[in-house]
């Protein structure tokens, strides 16, 4: 079930999109390029506040039509016939954007760090606010 009403959610659940607002980020929207790809890869995970050490260690990957993405593990041409490259659990790689094979990698703290500073670091206010006469 899709939650529709904040009824429907529960505390955690609440934060995540809450942060995912904050960001101007939509988990629903269309990935057109293969940096959104592994940013919305872990999108929800750094919104729920897992750490990068976390997904680095749990190396999980998504695929369908829209796109396919994974940390670390083996690259492998579109049609899945042969071994392309292989990547560490520090990196994201893209090998499918929209039915189209790509092969890009990026650095896992970056795409986190970034969605990192959308979600939590920009919408926090300053510490000091200057005072005007």
């Amino acid at each position: 079930m899709i939650p529709t009403t904040d009824r429907d959610l529960d505390a955690e659940d609440r934060r995540v999109a809450a942060a995912l607002a904050a960001g101007g980020l939509d988990p629903r929207a269309r990935v057109v390029t293969a940096r959104q790809a592994a940013a919305h890869l872990i999108m929800l995970y750094v919104a729920r506040g897992d750490s990068v050490e976390d997904l680095a260690a749990g190396g999980m990957g998504a695929g369908g039509r829209a796109w396919c993405a994974q940390i670390g593990g083996y690259l492998r041409s579109h049609d899945n016939t042969r071994l392309i490259r292989t990547i560490d659990c520090w990196h994201i790689g893209v090998t499918d954007v929209a039915g189209v094979a790509c092969l890009e990698v990026f650095p896992l703290r970056t795409v986190y760090d970034e969605l990192y500073q959308r979600m939590f670091v920009a919408r926090q206010l300053p510490l000091f606010q200057e005072v005007t006469s």
